[in-house]
């Protein structure tokens, strides 16, 4: 998607959404209207499929598909940039996967554990007799099965006010990021 849309080779961000930009009815001109909505509803697509966590900022974009201007399209263009970042962070921690596997220290190979606050979501994916009812994650439920099954990932409990990623997925300040992304034990690059 990014190199569709030209934006593979940009820069990436920290964050999907500047929280001192507030976004309100354009009255002026509007900019590339058509080029906008083909972007914001390739987002929509890849929110609702595999990023949920770019929501809120998806959500304010889609507000004003119909009237763009610069100020959108540099929110938007933001949130492509933060996706381009989180392109390199699973192919690190991919990397990262292969390398303790490689170490002999492990007997068996290492899950990558997953933390939801939502014990309906966990009981879902590992419920094997799966009832079909819910045909919009039908895509995802397999997927998640089939990961689950083969020992790629484990799916953890965590209360809502201890899960480190939900202020994540906001349109949070810096500094609550960064105090987030510490807790998780990141260190920043500056």
């Amino acid at each position: 998607m990014l190199r569709r849309f030209n934006c593979y080779d940009e820069i990436s961000v920290r964050t999907p959404y500047d929280p001192s930009l507030y976004l309100k009815k354009n009255n002026g001109v509007i900019v590339s209207q058509a080029k906008y909505a083909k972007i914001t509803g390739s987002i929509l697509f890849l929110m609702n499929y595999i990023r949920p966590d770019i929501a809120y900022v998806v959500s304010m974009l889609s507000h004003y598909t119909d009237n763009p201007n610069n100020e959108y399209w540099n929110a938007l263009h933001r949130l492509l940039r933060y996706l381009k970042a989180l392109e390199l962070a699973s192919q690190e921690a991919e990397w990262l996967r292969n390398l303790v596997e490689d170490v002999p220290l492990w007997r068996s190979s290492v899950s990558i554990s997953l933390h939801y606050d939502s014990q309906d979501v966990i009981g879902i994916a590992k419920n094997y007799a799966y009832n079909g009812k819910r045909s919009y994650i039908r895509i995802r439920y397999s997927a998640v099965k089939k990961l689950l099954k083969n020992g790629i990932i484990s799916l953890e409990y965590v209360r809502s006010e201890r899960n480190l990623a939900y202020p994540l997925t906001k349109g949070q300040t810096r500094r609550v990021i960064l105090e987030t992304s510490r807790a998780m034990g990141f260190k920043p690059l500056d």
